[in-house]
């Protein structure tokens, strides 16, 4: 292997081209540092671009217009006809997407100034890089070294993926064909997202979850009302279960396993997806020989400035504590990078970062649950506002979910708000805002919101948790 010798000089090294890397990597190129970003993938955007958030949403799109096409329109007075699906176009159109936005990145480093470079990253210590790039070895100084390498699927020792039946998240967004009956090891955000994109397509879909409740940590009331509506389109629920062993055979492969009454039971399927949260990715990129502290679960333990225990060596993202979540890493980025240059930036609060479940409906929730409250040993009033209250919803056809609002008993001050309804991602930043601001639910009930529009029920669910609310 050819190894130039370290004699280029960078202000910034951003190991990680995903979107807490590219993004600290264009903010600190605005601030005049000469940066270099490196990426194990081909093209910048990381697991986030190329094998998750944007493919699965892109799907989850298409397979939200063929269901409806399939069973809404007719209450519209729309005649449908006969309706079939082209999977080959579908993922076509996924990797359109994906293209497009992939190369609009590489676009925004050009026109930054940052240097992108396609290889594996080893940091050989404080202030050095080696790149490993088609049998050659690039080395480089850094003032700054920037861990952004993210996470990768967990596995389960039982459940060992072979991208065959045995599958991971990337596995199920590249399908050729729709599976006959997908089985899902994992009831949480992931899991539950792919699950309903298959189950529109027509699979049939049973969630596996070992513990009693699917999306733990989310607000319960609104689990319930999705588990509903799930269960009316066809998504079968098993909770509460022990995984025993799995047998393959020619015609699919099937899950053993023992239910809540400790009976051994058998589902039988043509494919598992393992959907079992993510793990940091804190062995690559030499971080193990680094000496860097860690937690238990392996993650990067850094400071307000997102400096890690080695000095010149910052980490931000799923490397390190708190939720797992793309944007979360593109402000941690960009906050990490203005502070190193000397800017005032506030931290970024994890209680007022917003999740996201893309199902149809979706659940957004930002801030803390009612039952996560009363655990802090907060005395807390609550309002909701059910859509089927609601003007546009009924008006969409889309009804079936709720709002609800959580506050401080003794000031009124917000602590979360939980969302269940079409879009609800577009606008529970309205109640991120709310929330970061310290606004009490009066004050958000006092938005004048448009009507007809579904932020209606957000106006109403706050106003209900001081007992105003008008449509109740």
């Amino acid at each position: 292997m050819k190894t130039d010798g370290a004699g280029e000089s960078f202000d910034l090294v951003v190991i990680g081209g995903g979107p807490g890397g590219y993004v600290a990597a264009i903010r600190a190129a605005q601030l005049g540092w000469r940066t270099l970003c490196v990426d194990r993938h081909g093209r910048p955007g990381g697991t986030c671009l190329l094998e998750g958030c944007i493919p699965s949403k892109t799907l989850l799109e298409t397979a939200r217009l063929f269901r409806e096409a399939q069973h809404l329109v007719e209450e519209h007075g729309i005649e449908e006809s006969k309706l079939s699906l082209d999977v080959k176009t579908m993922m076509e159109r996924k990797e359109k997407v994906v293209d497009g936005l992939s190369q609009g990145i590489a676009h925004l480093f050009r026109k930054a100034g940052v240097e992108f470079v396609t290889g594996e990253a080893r940091v050989e210590g404080p202030g050095a890089v080696a790149i490993t790039s088609g049998g050659h070895e690039r080395k480089v100084k850094a003032e700054r070294i920037l861990l952004a390498v993210g996470s990768r699927p967990a596995e389960l020792f039982l459940l060992p993926v072979d991208g065959h039946r045995i599958l991971h998240s990337g596995h199920v967004l590249s399908f050729k064909r729709v599976p006959r009956h997908l089985i899902i090891v994992g009831g949480g955000v992931i899991g539950l997202e792919l699950g309903s994109l298959w189950l529109r397509l027509g699979s049939k879909v049973t969630v596996v979850e070992m513990l009693p409740e699917i999306l733990p940590g989310m607000d319960q009331t609104l689990v319930r009302h999705l588990t509903r509506q799930l269960r009316k389109e066809g998504m079968q629920f098993l909770t509460g279960v022990h995984l025993v062993r799995v047998i393959e055979d020619e015609d699919g492969i099937s899950l053993v396993y023992r239910d809540r009454e400790d009976r051994e039971e058998v589902l039988a399927g043509t494919r598992i997806l393992v959907s079992a949260g993510r793990v940091p990715n804190s062995d690559v990129a030499g971080i193990p020989q680094l000496g860097l502290l860690k937690d238990a679960q392996g993650r990067l333990l850094v400071d307000d400035q997102y400096a890690t225990s080695v000095p010149g060596i910052y980490a931000i993202g799923d490397l390190t504590p708190g939720p797992m979540l793309a944007h979360r890493a593109s402000e941690e980025g960009i906050v990490m990078v203005e502070r190193a240059a000397g800017l005032q930036r506030d931290n970024v609060r994890l209680d007022t970062i917003p999740q996201v479940l893309y199902t149809d409906p979706e659940l957004a929730a930002v801030g803390l649950t009612e039952e996560q409250a009363r655990q802090q040993g907060l005395e807390v009033v609550t309002g909701s506002f059910p859509l089927q209250a609601n003007g546009r919803a009924r008006s969409m056809g889309k009804a079936e979910g709720l709002v609800k609002v959580v506050a401080r008993a003794e000031d009124n001050r917000l602590l979360g708000v939980h969302i269940l309804a079409p879009h609800a991602g577009e606008w529970l930043s309205t109640a991120t805002l709310a929330i970061k601001k310290g606004m009490t639910a009066q004050e958000l009930g006092r938005l004048i919101c448009p009507h007809p529009s579904l932020a209606e029920a957000l106006k109403e669910a706050a106003m209900a948790a001081g007992g105003k609310a008008i449509h109740l």
